[in-house]
């Protein structure tokens, strides 16, 4: 038995090309919004968490309870007041939302910190001058002393760790630089000698080679004493005194005595330096 198929009619051609244009565009549908995203996990994306400041172990738990992954960058920066081996940078951010199995990159705070290049702040740098040039390089003031100089308010010398340090010299970044200022000589206390017992003469001599002045000359009567020497002295010996200060004597009435051997004895005494340390 034989079949004949019919010669379809253009609304047949129609019909079966409306058909298969139809089914086209589901496949195409299908795969790309059923399949795709099913096989990528299209539409699955967690938060990545803030690792700021955070220690590796607790990186490892937070990252793996995201299901995340991640890289210690081999660059590492440093902040001083941040833990070593602490989070300083992450890509991407803290709080973005990622695919799962996203891997993050990690930035961490160096264990040693660099090296600052020490400048030189004794060329007669000021102590303002100093303060910024030590602040622009990363470094702190620490302990500051005086000395006597002509040079007043520069700085005489630069100290690291109780050793001083020339320019050139590498120090660590954030650390604590000692300075020496200079101040005026007439700033600095040193203890009054004693005057009792010795003439007027002497007495300025003595006061002049201390850059002292004399002050008030009195005289009492020379039953009690030696005539013509010092009975009392202000300030009282071994009191602070600073260059410049007046000093003012009693004096027994009368010419002194003095042996010859007594003279040179004194003159000798009043010879010796002179320390004006504190």
């Amino acid at each position: 038995m034989k079949f004949k198929l019919k010669a379809q009619t253009p609304l047949d051609f129609l019909i079966h090309l409306g058909i298969m244009v139809v089914v086209g565009a589901l496949l195409l549908v299908g795969f790309f919004y059923i399949y795709l995203p099913s096989a990528t996990q299209h539409g699955t994306s967690v938060t990545v968490p803030d690792l700021a400041g955070k220690s590796m172990d607790e990186v490892t738990e937070l990252l793996e309870a995201q299901g995340l992954r991640f890289e210690v960058l081999q660059d590492s920066g440093y902040q001083e007041e941040a833990e070593p081996k602490s989070v300083l940078l992450q890509d991407p951010e803290g709080s973005k939302a990622v695919k799962e199995g996203r891997k993050v990159y990690l930035t961490l705070n160096s264990v040693i910190p660099p090296s600052v290049v020490m400048p030189n702040l004794t060329n007669g740098s000021s102590f303002r001058n100093a303060q910024l040039v030590l602040k622009s390089l990363g470094l702190r003031i620490g302990t500051i002393s005086y000395r006597p100089d002509m040079a007043v308010g520069t700085v005489l010398e630069q100290r690291y760790n109780g050793k001083e340090v020339g320019e050139g010299f590498p120090v660590p970044l954030g650390a604590e630089i000692d300075l020496v200022l200079a101040e005026s000589y007439g700033s600095r206390n040193f203890a009054m000698p004693l005057l009792k017992g010795l003439p007027l003469a002497q007495v300025e001599f003595t006061l002049r080679g201390m850059q002292l002045a004399l002050g008030e000359v009195t005289y009492i009567p020379d039953t009690e004493g030696t005539p013509g020497v010092v009975s009392d002295q202000y300030p009282d010996p071994g009191n602070g005194v600073k260059i410049g200060d007046k000093v003012n004597v009693v004096l027994f009435e009368g010419e002194p005595i003095i042996e010859e051997d007594q003279e040179l004895d004194s003159l000798n005494s009043s010879l010796m330096p002179l320390d004006l340390n504190p």
